[in-house]
């Protein structure tokens, strides 16, 4: 019934737009066909090799180049920052939106239970059963919202109920490998991708839709420094973050990579130990979309 609201809520808000297209077919890509059915005329990737997806045809980036501003174009890929950039050079008319700020723009997220609703809708992937299947750590971004939103209150019975989520939520992170602290201060659209290995600091702070692979570490320093992430952040396979160091908005780091206290950077990839960029993005053309409100 929440997803049926949610769906409708989001198709509304292309109400603008003849031409409503996803780029990406992955998970992302499925994620917002969910979310949208019919209202998605067809997708685009440059690397599928089939000619159909969901029923919906499978066109090249190029096939972008020939519509107007009566499209728009929901990016739904890790490397939205290059598909940005690509389009508002090569399809300079087409609207530009992301999956994540379709969510963002749509959905409330002050409460932690609120969060929730948005983290979940990232893990969503052809329905609940198989998402609850193939990527069953969503239960840690439960137990952690749940008891963040019990201590937030001052209630005696919601404090008696604070218990028994703490321990489920121990168990829960001990279980998949997952060290997530309640004190964590984490935005909307957190998603493990992959469980096992993965230690976050008590004090540490991840914005909005941040994605942590396996084996990655979030750690204080001597000085007791703790990281902080902004929004988009993505922590690939083995990467590690560690003392005062500062990863701005879309900044992703490399697998095996080591971030130290001396790094304040956003938009960029870090790679090595230390971790330093390895090639500045140009900044993509923001542009306006018609989204109802």
């Amino acid at each position: 019934m929440y997803r049926s609201k949610t769906k409708k809520n989001i198709s509304a808000g292309f109400s603008a737009y003849k031409n409503v297209i996803v780029w990406g077919t992955g998970s992302s890509g499925q994620t917002a066909y969910s979310l949208l059915g019919d209202r998605i005329d067809c997708f685009v990737d440059s690397y599928y090799s089939e000619d159909k997806l969901l029923g919906k045809d499978v066109h090249k980036p190029d096939y972008l180049r020939g519509l107007g501003s009566e499209t728009i174009v929901i990016i739904a890929s890790i490397a939205f920052r290059e598909i940005q950039t690509w389009i508002s050079a090569s399809a300079p008319r087409v609207a530009i939106t992301t999956l994540n700020d379709v969510l963002t723009e749509r959905m409330p997220r002050n409460s932690e239970l609120e969060r929730l609703r948005v983290d979940m809708l990232v893990y969503y992937n052809k329905g609940w059963f198989n998402s609850w299947v193939t990527q069953p750590q969503l239960s840690v971004n439960i137990t952690y919202r749940i008891c963040r939103a019990l201590a937030s209150v001052n209630s005696l019975w919601r404090r008696a109920l604070l218990i028994p989520a703490r321990i489920w939520h121990t168990l829960n992170c001990a279980f998949f490998s997952i060290e997530m602290p309640i004190t964590v201060e984490a935005g909307a659209g957190l998603q493990f991708v992959h469980y096992g290995g993965i230690v976050i600091h008590d004090n540490a702070k991840l914005g909005e839709f941040c994605r942590i692979y396996q084996n990655v570490t979030i750690g204080s320093d001597r000085r007791g420094r703790v990281p902080e992430l902004g929004n988009h952040v993505t922590m690939w396979a083995g990467s590690i973050a560690i003392g005062g160091c500062k990863l701005g908005d879309y900044t992703q780091v490399g697998a095996n990579s080591v971030c130290t206290g001396e790094i304040d950077v956003s938009d960029v990839s870090l790679a090595g130990t230390p971790a330093r960029p390895v090639g500045a993005r140009k900044p993509a053309v923001k542009r306006k979309t018609k989204l109802s409100k």
